[in-house]
């Protein structure tokens, strides 16, 4: 696994599309030194999504999310979010500071809080809320970094 860059050309496994790097967040919780890093990656088609990735106990954790959710949050989510008839549990939440990158450069650390859920398999929600904005929610998967690939320009 490595760190891409804004530009960079990315293909996943079982997709047809190639994605390009469009915006980078590096997050860093603001209690822990536990970092991990999400790119908004954009086709040539317009179809987006979220790549998080995070080295986390000599391992790679790599998710792929996919589809937004229409789900109205209004502060702590809890526990447990069903969506759809899938419940999904809460794995880890908390506050982080995320900076933001983009073809046009870095930009100033911003406060967040995040809620991370697994369901079934490997499903995968995530909520996050920034200042000032309502909380976005979006499902995917967890997925080997191997589906992650690189491709030259």
């Amino acid at each position: 696994m490595k760190d891409y860059k804004v530009g960079d050309l990315i293909q996943i496994t079982g997709m047809v599309e190639t994605y390009r790097v469009e915006k980078i967040w590096q997050v860093k919780h603001a209690s822990y030194n536990w970092r991990w890093t999400e790119y908004l990656l954009v086709s040539p088609e317009g179809s987006q999504l979220f790549l998080e990735t995070e080295f986390d106990d000599g391992e790679w954790l790599v998710s792929l999310y996919d589809q937004k959710v229409d789900l109205s949050l209004d502060g702590d989510p809890g526990r447990t979010i069903a969506w759809e008839g899938t419940t999904y549990s809460l794995d880890e939440s908390g506050h982080a500071v995320a900076t933001l990158t983009t073809a046009e450069g870095e930009g100033e650390p911003e406060n967040m809080r995040y809620w991370d859920y697994e369901g079934p398999g490997d499903q995968v929600l995530s909520v996050e809320e920034w200042e000032g904005v309502p909380a976005e929610v979006w499902l995917g998967r967890s997925v080997s970094p191997d589906f992650v690939e690189h491709l030259p320009q």
